[in-house]
């Protein structure tokens, strides 16, 4: 599968996650970093030198599906060279699992098992 720049649609939802209750211009800036990943992945898959893309946050609404499925894109896309060894790659990684046990704790038929069965 060949690799690529995510779309500033699919980092907007990443960014969305990973601010919190942060300011706008914080998510300016990480995902300016988030992109920076990427790039660094695609030079070491490709060989030549991308640049980072500019990236503007602009909130929105999005489903905890939509935004787990956008931190996943990334996360693929970033899983080159020693770019899964960074740091933000891993506070993405901890993203994912979050909003993974989010989605499956909030799910009915996991709320109605019993606990401790």
């Amino acid at each position: 599968m060949s690799s690529f720049l995510v779309s500033s649609e699919t980092m907007i939802r990443v960014v969305s996650v990973m601010i919190g209750d942060q300011s706008c211009e914080w998510a300016d800036k990480i995902g300016r970093d988030l992109y920076s990943l990427n790039c660094k992945a695609l030079e070491a898959r490709y060989g030549e030198p991308v640049d980072v893309p500019e990236f503007h946050y602009s909130p929105r609404n999005y489903t905890l599906l939509q935004q787990y499925k956008a931190c996943c894109c990334l996360h693929y896309q970033c899983e080159e060279g020693d770019v899964p060894e960074m740091s933000l790659y891993s506070q993405l990684d901890h993203v994912i699992n979050s909003l993974a046990h989010r989605i499956v704790s909030e799910l009915p038929e996991f709320q109605q098992l019993p606990w401790d069965a």
